[in-house]
């Protein structure tokens, strides 16, 4: 799952809206690192939260640069062999 920019938007606007796993089902993204970090009766403080959201932004700004890289890259391999 950790390869699907689902996951780690889910994960990210969990965190938005203030949905903790610790809370729910314990849900974990790796490791022992919880899915969601929300404040709202919480043992997360802001500050975690919010570098826990710009981590979550920051994984799928990475596969947008990677998959759009590969795609174009497959594009223009597919228009050489014509």
């Amino acid at each position: 799952g950790m390869l699907f920019p689902i996951r780690w938007s889910m994960a990210a606007l969990d965190s938005s809206v203030g949905i903790h796993s610790d809370k729910l089902n314990g849900d974990q993204l790796y490791g022992t690192t919880y899915t969601s970090h929300g404040t709202l009766f919480s043992l997360y403080s802001q500050g975690e939260a919010t570098r826990y959201l710009l981590l979550m932004w920051l994984a799928l700004i990475v596969m947008i640069i990677v998959f759009g890289i590969a795609c174009g890259y497959f594009l223009k391999r597919k228009d050489i062999r014509v």
